[in-house]
């Protein structure tokens, strides 16, 4: 039938996941913002060629459309497009434009006013341009309805000149003359039919480049409505983020808030126990500084001891080796010991027996 069969914004979504793949589909638009053709294109208008080719406002469209597109699929996709290069054409309207598309949305929450007044003035270029299309259509329009009136009044024309052809072709062969005036009105015949023919050719024409325009507007309304959406989105989430920080930071206000009375409480204590505690750790650092002294005095005591047990294992040595000299002497020359020294060197002699068992 003639009923036109509409898809929604889900539907659509589905198609692509189901039968392309997002990431496909996000890849192969990269791959178009970067190919070779398309990026000679965005620099400017371009003359035709046989060679594959862009148009200008294609590329200025798909750069403005590209990260709504890829957002929509995938909303953690990051977004490489850059705004298109100044324009070369100053009798492009488009051209004067731009036609760059909005940072990502998202980024931080100081650029939200800024991200919400780029898409409202995207969507005024986009009615703008909306209204430009409709009045040129309009135009069209008129010029169409204006060529099949003359068409149709030229017809006339033609078939009063048929008659009047015929009539006087009729009376020639009745009175045998007139063949320079229906030689005339049959090359005037001619000359109107050629005129309609062309005038026919222009309505075909013109019909079609209606028929292109009807489908830019198509697509400029889609895209509007995608652009509506988007900024309300988008909106949405960063009042939702501001929102979040606000709560955060009105909590760790009031943390810090408490924090502070701590610290003056602790700080405006009672002078009373402030003297008290004063005083105890005065008296714990005067205690430390006793034990100290007591302690390195008795180290001290340590190292004179033992410098005097040092001392007398020294003097001891040195009276037994002189006492054995004695001894030696004393028993070379055949003097009899004292009995004090017979039991010192017996107990000397005692102690170096069993200091050699010991050994």
């Amino acid at each position: 039938g003639d009923t036109q069969v509409e898809y929604s914004r889900a539907t659509l979504l589905q198609i692509i996941n189901h039968r392309i793949g997002c990431d496909v589909f996000n890849e192969s638009l990269g791959h178009l913002a970067v190919s070779e053709y398309f990026v000679l294109a965005s620099k400017g208008p371009q003359p035709m060629t046989d060679a594959p080719y862009f148009d200008y406002s294609f590329t200025l469209l798909f750069k403005r459309v590209n990260d709504i597109i890829v957002k929509s699929l995938d909303p953690n996709a990051p977004v490489s497009v850059t705004p298109p290069p100044a324009p070369q054409n100053a009798a492009d309207p488009a051209a004067q434009r731009g036609g760059g598309p909005p940072p990502a949305a998202g980024t931080s929450v100081e650029d939200h006013d800024s991200i919400v007044a780029q898409y409202k003035e995207l969507i005024r270029d986009m009615d703008q341009e909306l209204g430009a299309a409709r009045a040129k259509c309009a135009e069209l329009e008129k010029a169409r309805r204006d060529c099949e009136a003359a068409l149709v009044q030229q017809g006339r024309e033609v078939s009063a000149l048929r008659e009047q052809a015929v009539a006087h072709a009729q009376s020639r062969q009745k009175a045998g003359g007139g063949e320079g005036e229906v030689a005339q009105l049959q090359s005037t015949v001619l000359s109107l039919q050629r005129i309609q023919e062309s005038q026919r050719q222009d309505i075909v024409g013109k019909d079609v480049l209606i028929g292109k325009l009807q489908q830019q507007l198509e697509g400029a309304r889609y895209l509007q409505e995608q652009l509506l959406s988007g900024a309300s989105a988008d909106e949405g989430r960063l009042k939702e983020e501001v929102a979040n920080l606000r709560a955060e930071n009105e909590a760790l206000l009031t943390e810090k808030v408490a924090l502070d009375e701590q610290v003056r409480a602790l700080q405006l204590g009672s002078p009373g126990r402030r003297d008290r505690d004063n005083r105890a750790v005065l008296d714990l650092r005067q205690e430390l500084e006793a034990l100290r002294e007591d302690y390195t005095k008795l180290e001290e005591s340590k190292r004179m001891v033992e410098k005097e047990q040092e001392d007398l294992l020294v003097l001891l040595a040195n009276h037994d080796s002189k006492m054995k000299e004695y001894r030696a002497l004393l028993t070379a020359h055949s003097i009899p010991l004292p009995k004090e020294l017979e039991e010192e060197v017996s107990g000397s002699g005692e102690d170096d027996s069993e200091e050699g068992e010991d050994s």
